[in-house]
């Protein structure tokens, strides 16, 4: 029997809600589309064939917006001229992307890269948007968001990162001196300060919450403040009352 597979995203479900992991992985219930998942995808497959075909140093700007315009989701948008703005802004993204990130890259040796490795009776997967090599032969683990930096990184994109760091390691026989997340949004770069002690930690951490998931029989739902925009409001009747409440407060 094959072991259970684990990527960040779907441990991150579990821990906002494990009636929404029940949904979502155990009874499979389709999800609406959301422009801002649409307009990352866009931007992720772009930066994707962009750097699998020599970067910006090879490529021009225009050629990269056309590749935009090739690689468009448009599921999730209100209206046309809702789609058509996002598309503007997500050429804007691209332009300060080539006007700061040209030429100051490492080496990308692994490209939207599907990973997977035993742990623990379980395997931890993931698919990384790209790893570096650079000049001193250092690797750097780079992840792609598209929204704007937050005044604090989330506690999930640590725990992404980390498990990230193990799945590298596993597969290159290499330990990653930098895990940095580039925020597309505001066109910066933050590197975590992930110590050896950081990253083991951190596993740990997922791995208890692994063994909580595959002991969870109930799926109790965490009412919260994610229930406002939980794609499954109409299957769960307490997070679709809190949201019915926080909107009459509102």
């Amino acid at each position: 029997m094959r072991p259970p597979q684990y990527s960040p995203s779907r441990l991150q479900v579990y821990q906002t809600c494990p009636r929404q992991f029940y949904y979502q992985y155990v009874r499979k219930m389709p999800r609406r589309p959301w422009a801002n998942q649409s307009f990352g995808v866009s931007l992720h497959r772009t930066l994707h064939r962009l750097h699998a075909e020599g970067g910006p140093e090879a490529k021009s700007l225009s050629e990269a917006e056309r590749q935009l315009e090739a690689s468009w989701m448009s599921a999730g948008y209100d209206s046309p001229e809702q789609e058509r703005s996002e598309l503007a802004r997500g050429k804007e993204l691209l332009s300060a992307y080539y006007e700061t990130w040209s030429g100051v890259e490492g080496e990308p040796i692994l490209l939207e890269k599907r990973l997977s490795a035993p742990f623990r009776g379980s395997v931890l997967l993931g698919i990384l948007d790209r790893v570096d090599r650079h000049a001193d032969g250092s690797l750097e683990i780079l992840d792609y968001k598209s929204g704007r930096a937050p005044e604090t990184v989330r506690r999930e994109t640590v725990q992404q990162l980390s498990i990230y760091h193990y799945l590298v390691e596993q597969k290159l026989h290499e330990t990653p001196v930098r895990h940095t997340v580039h925020y597309l949004a505001s066109n910066v770069r933050v590197t975590l300060p992930l110590t050896a002690d950081h990253v083991a930690a951190v596993l740990e951490a997922a791995h208890e919450t692994i063994r909580t998931l595959e002991a969870d029989h109930r799926f109790e739902p965490r009412v919260a403040a994610h229930c406002g925009s939980c794609d499954y409001q109409n299957a769960c009747p307490v997070g679709r009352r809190w949201a019915e409440e926080a909107s009459e407060q509102a």
